[in-house]
C-alpha cells in the first residue's frame, strides 16, 4: 500500500496534497498521516495488547479528531508516506513472528 500511495500521490503539488476531497473527505496528506497514525497508535497498540492482556478492550481510533489535533494538512506528504511505510512494516514483522497460539488470542473492539 505505501507504494500505491507514492504512485498515486507522488506527483501532486503541496496545494493539491492539502486539498480536501469531496464532502469534507481527507486530503491526500491527511490520508497518509491518518494511515501512519492508525498503524502506530491503532493497530500496533491492539497487536501488543492482544498479546500481553487477556481479552482486552480495544478502543476505537478517532482518526478525524486526531487529524484535527495534529494539523495533518500542515505536514509533509512524503514524510507521511514514509511514516506509514515504517509503521506498516513493523506491524507486518510483529504479525509474522506470531505462533499458532498467538493467533487464537481475542479482544473486544469498541
Amino acid at each position: 500500500m505505501p507504494d500505491f500511495l507514492v504512485a498515486f500521490f507522488g506527483t501532486v503539488s503541496p496545494l493539491e496534497a492539502a486539498t480536501p476531497g469531496p464532502n469534507g473527505a481527507f486530503s491526500p496528506v491527511e490520508h497518509c498521516w491518518h494511515l501512519a497514525d492508525l498503524e502506530r497508535e491503532g493497530y500496533a497498540v491492539r497487536i501488543r495488547r492482544l498479546l500481553e492482556e487477556d481479552n482486552p478492550g480495544l478502543p476505537d481510533f478517532d482518526g478525524a479528531r486526531i487529524a484535527r489535533e495534529r494539523s495533518y494538512t500542515s505536514l509533509s506528504l512524503a514524510e507521511g508516506i514514509d511514516a506509514f511505510r515504517d509503521a506498516r512494516l513493523r506491524n507486518i514483522e510483529a504479525l509474522r513472528a506470531l505462533d499458532a497460539a498467538d493467533w487464537t488470542r481475542r479482544g473486544e473492539q469498541e
